[in-house]
């Protein structure tokens, strides 16, 4: 038996975010538009500057100093161990997080453009590749990004160097890693991950710099009023399974050998349950 055609219907399909007043489509041809849009780079996470300004994150340490108090005085619904790993990432965690990640986004200008110049000073096209959810929950195109080589220089180049944006803002320290299943990079692009942010964070670089810094996955659970938590499970991506766990918060697990389930394969009931999950770093 022949299966029926649905010849008419609504496709589901993903809103692409407002860019402001730039330009949006660049129409080539009657039905091959270029759009612009936000790429979140996979496996990657760098500090946040949703502070806007010095001012702004000013703002939020302020409010991390009010969060601090709250947490001193034993109001925060949270426990003694997780206490004394917060509290000393509060002091000025604002500004901290607005300073790095304006570094950061400084240095991924400047390797971006150096990496996409050819050494008579032509330009190389991007190398997209996305994942096979292309989209996050924010509608940005979810990809690992490089400079568009030929099969004769891949050829001549390893891969180290032919690595992708994602891994050189890793290599650098100006971003942690975040790794979200089922995203996750292949048996030989993995451990050269895993290698460059392990390296990275025990040679104090980028981010690591500072011994009081949040990687921007825990500067975000720290709501500006209370503590909340990340919304997705993790499992120790070394051991392959899961960490420890005591009340609701995961401990003693190093910033690269975490990974992520994506919000895509989680049911209601571990949505509800992952809220209560705080997650520490070192």
């Amino acid at each position: 038996m022949i299966d029926p055609v649905q010849v008419l219907w609504s496709p589901a399909g993903a809103t692409v975010p407002s860019l402001g007043d730039l330009a949006l489509v660049d129409v080539h041809d009657g039905d091959t538009p270029s759009v612009r849009m936000s790429v979140r780079m996979l496996s990657i996470d760098t500090p946040e500057i949703t502070a806007i300004s010095a001012e702004g994150a000013l703002n939020v340490d302020r409010k991390f100093a009010d969060l601090a108090q709250w947490i001193t005085d034993r109001k925060a619904p949270i426990t003694a161990a997780l206490a004394e790993r917060v509290l000393p990432k509060l002091e000025k965690g604002g500004t901290r997080q607005f300073e790095q990640g304006t570094k950061a986004a400084e240095f991924a200008k400047q390797n971006t453009a150096e990496r996409l110049t050819r050494p008579n000073g032509r330009k190389r096209n991007l190398f997209v590749r996305t994942a096979d959810a292309p989209f996050d929950t924010h509608h940005r195109l979810l990809a690992y990004l490089a400079p568009n080589y030929s099969a004769a220089e891949r050829k001549t180049l390893t891969r180290a160097q032919r690595a992708t944006f994602n891994l050189d803002m890793v290599v650098a320290g100006w971003a942690a890693t975040f790794v979200i299943y089922p995203s996750i990079p292949g048996e030989l692009d993995l451990p050269m991950l895993l290698d460059a942010a392990a390296t990275a964070r025990t040679t104090g670089r980028g981010i690591w710099a500072d011994p009081l810094t949040l990687p921007g996955y825990e500067y975000r659970c720290l709501d500006l009023d209370r503590l909340r938590g990340v919304p997705h499970f993790e499992l120790n991506i070394d051991a392959q399974r899961l960490p420890h766990l005591e009340e609701g918060v995961v401990y003693g697990l190093l910033p690269e050998s975490r990974c992520r389930r994506g919000d895509a394969i989680r049911t209601r009931r571990e949505k509800r349950q992952s809220k209560v999950t705080a997650v520490v770093g070192l």
